[in-house]
């Protein structure tokens, strides 16, 4: 769900024109730049997080809760970092499986519908589905609710799901995803 998410928000923007050996080579690698660029944005965001982790660390009251603070702030860091090259790990995958040419679907909204009723994976606004696991962590709990917000991406009307999934009743997840 987040990956489809994450992909669909960042498109190649490489154009394939006119039949020139560097824009051939260029277009052959374009999956894989993505990946690459999509790592060092991750590589990058988690390093910003850890820099403001480590500035609320500074404020906390005695030397103990700021090593504290400071562990907590590398060991998340840490978690971070293993979940973008994780990510990475599914990007280069799909660009097996997918080629490396560049990837932009043509999006036309009359191919969607206003309602998700797949009774597979129906979106109806209101219903809450929760899902639990034992994880090496502890229990995790995973609510996933359809909110009644919409929003149009790319022409398309989307449902709204706010997802939250804890932890040994600690939240590591809050996030809104849209769904068509």
């Amino acid at each position: 769900m987040r990956t489809l998410s994450c992909m669909a928000a960042v498109p190649c923007a490489l154009v394939l024109v006119g039949a020139s050996a560097a824009r051939v080579h260029a277009a052959a690698d374009a999956c894989r730049k993505t990946a690459a660029a999509v790592l060092r944005s991750c590589q990058t965001g988690a390093r910003a997080d850890h820099q403001l982790a480590q500035a609320r660390c500074a404020n906390q009251p005695d030397g103990a809760s700021r090593r504290k603070c400071a562990g907590q702030a590398a060991a998340d860091a840490k978690d971070t970092l293993a979940s973008c090259r994780d990510e990475r790990g599914v990007r280069k995958g799909a660009c097996k499986r997918l080629g490396a040419t560049p990837y932009h679907p043509s999006i036309d909204p009359a191919n969607f519908v206003a309602t998700i009723d797949n009774p597979y994976f129906p979106l109806v606004p209101g219903t809450t589905f929760v899902y639990q696991a034992q994880t090496p962590d502890g229990l995790e709990r995973d609510e996933f609710a359809v909110t009644h917000n919409t929003r149009v991406i790319l022409g398309v009307s989307c449902t709204e799901v706010h997802d939250t999934v804890t932890t040994n009743g600690v939240l590591t997840e809050d996030t809104l995803d849209w769904f068509a």
